[in-house]
């Protein structure tokens, strides 16, 4: 018998910074069209909103991802760190997880974009001067946003407040030009550039391998199961059928576990190699295989490309 590895992270780094490269894509096409966006005021303002708001759902997206992944820092008073710990060593705790962590993201988001930028980065372990912004143009935008939705885009007390203007501005009607939305769009991206650089540079260790064998030598400790006679370096199954006597030396446990794995990378492949009774269904209460459930659930798709 091999020795098991630990329990691996479920994290994958494809997608922890698919939304921010889905946001820098979007807003590349933006910054494109502007010059054809009529100049009807209300079309200003409502890509100036989604700019923003782009800007915020893809840093949180971003976040989310990684607090699913790492329960255990998810520590900001709502429970306790023996609480998390407990979640992040339970099978099928995702559902609550991903509650607990929406509730906090959902805190948060509330603040200032600054404020937002600097807990993410705090999270990802990301030294706050890697990421070059100005905090004022930040805040700024963000309050400018707050005008357009609830109070028409005059100057109220709070964005005064906020953003330490001058208290005689009070009243003044802004307006959102064709060059702010493009300023404002060049501002974001280069925040969203500079945390993808950092983010690819401190988890592009995730990757697909490291995370689909992770998981096959936490579920698997036989010597008959060593990956690499099962799939190549491209996960493609290389198996073939007359070493079926292998796979027939397996436990009924083991013969559960790959037939499962088997069948997220084809429907029709465990039929090949196994047959009803040899799957006890008992085994479905075993924590490993209630991970590998978990697993498939997180990353359906992950044996499909």
């Amino acid at each position: 018998m091999r020795i098991r590895n630990p329990k691996p992270t479920l994290l994958l780094f494809e997608d922890l910074v698919e939304p921010i490269r889905n946001s820098i894509e979007e807003l590349n096409v933006l910054s494109s069209q502007l010059d054809f966006i009529p100049e009807q005021e209300f079309l200003k303002k409502g890509t100036f909103v989604y700019v923003i708001s782009l800007f915020e759902s893809s840093i949180s997206e971003c976040l989310k991802r990684y607090l699913m992944a790492f329960p255990k820092e998810l520590n900001d008073g709502q429970i306790s760190g023996k609480e998390s710990k407990f979640m992040a060593d339970s099978i099928f705790a995702s559902e609550l997880i991903e509650l607990l962590v929406d509730d906090f993201i959902s805190k948060i988001s509330y603040e200032s974009l600054t404020e937002i930028l600097s807990k993410t980065l705090k999270f990802l372990k990301i030294e706050a001067d890697k990421i070059e912004y100005n905090n004022k143009d930040l805040i700024e935008r963000k309050e400018r946003r707050n005008l357009v939705v609830h109070n028409n885009l005059k100057i109220d007390k709070k964005y005064i407040r906020i953003t330490k203007s001058e208290a005689n501005k009070l009243g003044t009607q802004l307006d959102i030009k064709n060059e702010y939305l493009v300023e404002t769009i060049y501002i974001l991206k280069n925040i969203l550039s500079q945390l993808l650089s950092e983010l690819t540079e401190n988890y592009n260790c995730f990757d697909k391998t490291k995370l689909l064998k992770g998981v096959w030598y936490y579920v698997f400790d036989s010597p008959l199961l060593n990956y690499d006679m099962y799939w190549n370096e491209n996960h493609v199954f290389v198996y073939e059928q007359n070493e079926k006597q292998m796979i027939d030396s397996l436990s009924s446990g083991e013969k559960t576990m790959l037939a499962y794995w088997m069948q997220h990378y084809n429907d029709s492949l465990a039929d090949r190699y196994f047959k009803f009774s040899d799957f006890p269904f008992i085994n479905y209460s075993q924590p490993r295989m209630n991970f590998l459930v978990e697993f498939f659930n997180k990353y359906p798709l992950i044996l499909q490309y």
